[in-house]
């Protein structure tokens, strides 16, 4: 059950020296394709906690790491491909997001979800009338233990009081990158549960900084208050996600602006956006018809 994989170029020289990929038991496989074909070698990379409680059916996308350098692999854990997946019930495990640290060499330490020999820095979900934020908590090179920190993640585990007002939500779409800010565009899917009242599926669009995993600045979907200390925004419940491939993003004549086309924000007929940074003429030619 292995899902598509991503290419990644260390070198810069247009040739992939990596790749990666994950399986339905929740684990991410690192391909190293430096040197000779015969040299080749398939790691593990990640390991989930409760293999099959979190299948990875997405590919992978990989992110620059300013803060330890190497690369970021950031996806999201989820199965929506067989009639079951469409049941919410007692059972319904809840899923997450994670963005794990390449340092771009074979042989390193398997990070295995919950072990403190290769910690991650939490981040944590809030929902706010239907406006999501995240805290933004730093992920260091090393925590206060002196360990390396491997990267980051989140639960998609919403609360209203003791009830989860958001089971079921998962990650099956890849994500989408935004590489001139190193943003992650994440987009989910909350199954409806087959109900003949209810049928379109709902979802949440969320903007995160791919190297904390923690809120992307430039995120604004309207004025909401009782953020928590450290909480910003990072997106808001959609109508009709995609439920498989990837999310086009458009840009604004000019940027300024980046668009989510076919999306819809809840009880809203406004397409999802968010800020980018704007084009600006840096050189230019003069043509005329002087010899």
């Amino acid at each position: 059950g292995l899902s598509t994989p991503v290419m990644g170029d260390y070198t810069g020289d247009q040739i992939d020296d990596v790749a990666f990929a994950g399986d339905l038991q929740g684990d991410i496989w690192r391909f190293d394709l430096t040197g000779a074909i015969a040299d080749w070698k398939a790691e593990l990379f990640f390991r989930s906690s409760n293999p099959g409680d979190r299948p990875v059916t997405v590919m992978p996308r990989l992110f620059a790491d300013p803060i330890g350098g190497g690369l970021v692999v950031v996806f999201g854990t989820g199965k929506y491909l067989a009639a079951a997946d469409n049941v919410i019930d007692g059972s319904t495990k809840v899923q997450a997001v994670y963005g794990i640290r390449d340092s771009g060499v074979a042989g390193q330490a398997v990070v295995v979800e919950g072990s403190s020999a290769t910690p991650l820095v939490q981040q944590t979900l809030s929902e706010i009338s239907a406006i999501r934020g995240l805290t933004t908590n730093a992920v260091p090179i090393k925590n206060s233990s002196g360990v390396l920190n491997r990267g980051w993640y989140f639960n998609l585990l919403v609360m209203d009081g003791a009830s989860q007002t958001n089971k079921g939500e998962r990650v099956v779409v890849d994500a989408t990158s935004l590489s001139d800010t190193n943003r992650a565009v994440i987009t989910t899917l909350i199954p409806q549960d087959n109900d003949p009242c209810d049928p379109a599926p709902r979802g949440a669009v969320m903007f995160v900084d791919a190297a904390t995993g923690g809120a992307a600045m430039g995120t604004d979907f309207g004025v909401s208050t009782g953020w928590g200390t450290g909480v910003f925004q990072t997106g808001a419940l959609v109508t009709n996600p995609p439920t498989g491939g990837f999310l086009p993003v458009a840009t604004a004549v000019g940027g300024g602006r980046v668009y989510l086309p076919g999306l819809k924000l809840k009880d809203s007929i406004v397409t999802p956006s968010a800020g980018a940074p704007i084009w600006r003429r840096r050189s230019w030619r003069v043509l005329n018809n002087e010899q």
